[in-house]
């Protein structure tokens, strides 16, 4: 072997070829499943030791190897796939079969596929069994036997030349470009493992680091490929979702609170009647004396506790207006809210709505939700003509009877408006004060100033996004 690999990465990686049915013996040359290996291995735990006496069939993968070691975009593959055993499988077959195919299809190359190894242990079982017939007197059997080990010998031989030119038949410039197009086609396998992840964000267990196996992600990864749109809503959410950490991020701290009066001397706490006696030349002196021996009055500042944040209820227009690209980015940002509102502890509902309250799907933080459950609900779609007051009112509802969501946020997303009546507007205005719970509402394709009208009326705050591929307008709505 090229590089040695630990009992654990080899573990694992047995682990993920078993989970997703990985032929072993469909490399294009010998060695490559060896490769593959190692290149797993040094994106799940980190580069091992290099072996310095190669094999002549090993002198190809060490030679790439050397030039992965050199290459920028490896190593930032290594730092996103390390114990992610799905990410490492899935990036390193990938890089595995481009960089084979780089090197042996374009170029014409027609390396072996027999294991040299293996012709040498069945040369060493041969010299066994020859040497056991020998001992036991049967010496015509073991003639037989001597001449299938040159034969063997031979084969070898002739395996191990066609190696040594197979590697030397690769330049520099050509491992160098086969490792460029091999780790570009690889990172897109390490991306669309990534986006799964947006999908598996809520995992099949209890609390924020659950998150599902590598055997679960490979069939969740079937599904995926099977819906297309699955693939984009995940992807679309991945962005979204970083946008939303920075958009956290840049919150403001919840700040300090006056506790008491104490003596020192932080200027920057000092009580008025102390800074005004600066304005007095009598008093300078015996302020500076003061200074110096931290007597100063000022105020005893603490943080302020933290408020506790309400539940979630996001309401998503699937009406027929909704279909395509608008549906993937109100899916998306739904994914985005549900990560948002798991990672702060806060339970959530989603309401989708066309004429009519179409699903209702409810996600505790902190219990155990199926896959199948959060695929369900973000796959639905309903069609039809839009209603602001069915979701509205279905919102009200759990805020109503449920004390858990008290002083939620409602989301509410949607690519048109609709006539409310006013008696609605003034009732729901009401119950918004009365319960205490606030509605951010999200005008996906919006033209001009959507702060009026309807969704004015509705909410307390509503963002317009004109370009779904515009992620500016998408921080503002990551402020709940």
């Amino acid at each position: 072997m090229t590089m040695e690999v630990s009992r654990w990465a080899e573990y694992q990686y047995e682990r993920f070829t078993s989970e997703n049915g990985r032929d072993h013996d469909s490399w294009v040359i010998g060695g490559g499943e060896q490769f593959c290996k190692e290149v797993f291995a040094r994106l799940y735990e980190g580069d091992g030791e290099f072996n310095e006496s190669l094999k002549v069939e090993e002198a190809w993968a060490a030679k790439a190897h050397a030039q992965l070691s050199d290459s920028h975009s490896f190593k930032r593959m290594q730092e996103s796939a390390r114990r992610d055993r799905f990410g490492a499988g899935v990036t390193a077959i990938r890089l595995t079969e481009e960089l084979l195919r780089e090197l042996v299809d374009k170029q014409g190359r027609t390396p072996p596929t027999v294991e040299l190894q293996k012709v040498r242990d069945e040369v060493s079982d041969l010299i066994d069994w020859a040497k056991t017939l020998e001992e036991a007197g049967a010496t015509e059997k073991a003639k037989e036997v001597r001449e299938k080990i040159g034969k063997k010998k031979a084969k070898g031989k002739r395996l191990a030349e066609r190696y040594r030119e197979f590697a030397e038949s690769i330049k520099d410039s050509d491992m160098v470009d086969a490792v460029v197009r091999a780790t570009g086609k690889a990172k897109e396998s390490m991306s669309e493992a990534s986006d799964l992840d947006n999908l598996a964000g809520w995992g099949e267990g209890k609390g924020e680091s659950t998150t599902i196996g590598a055997k679960q992600k490979a069939e969740l990864a079937e599904r995926v490929r099977a819906t297309p749109k699955l693939a984009e809503i995940a992807k679309l959410a991945g962005r979204l979702k970083t946008i939303a950490a920075s958009a956290q991020r840049m919150k403001p701290a919840e700040g300090t609170e006056v506790s008491s009066i104490k003596c020192g001397a932080d200027l920057g706490r000092l009580l008025p009647t102390e800074l005004v006696k600066l304005t007095d030349p009598a008093l300078a002196l015996d302020f500076g004396k003061r200074f110096t021996e931290r007597s100063l009055l000022e105020y005893d500042l603490k943080d302020k506790k933290p408020k506790g944040r309400g539940p979630m209820v996001i309401c998503v227009d699937d009406s027929g207006s909704m279909e395509g690209e608008r549906e993937v980015w109100a899916k998306g940002m739904t994914l985005a809210l549900l990560s948002i509102a798991r990672k702060q502890k806060r339970d959530c509902q989603v309401v989708y709505f066309s004429g009519k309250v179409s699903r209702t799907d409810m996600f505790e933080f902190d219990a155990e939700v199926g896959m199948d459950k959060l695929i369900e609900s973000i796959s639905h779609f309903h069609g039809g003509g839009t209603n602001f007051q069915e979701p509205l009112s279905e919102a009200h509802r759990t805020i109503e009877r449920d004390p858990t969501f008290n002083k939620a946020d409602v989301v509410f997303i949607t690519d048109g408006s609709c006539d409310t009546s006013d008696d609605f507007k003034s009732w729901w205005k009401a119950q918004r004060k009365q319960l205490g719970f606030s509605v951010f509402g999200i005008h996906v394709g919006a033209r001009g100033d959507v702060a009026t009208g309807t969704l004015k009326d509705l909410t307390d705050k509503t963002v317009g996004i004109a370009d779904v591929a515009n992620d500016v307008k998408a921080h503002e709505v990551f402020s709940i």
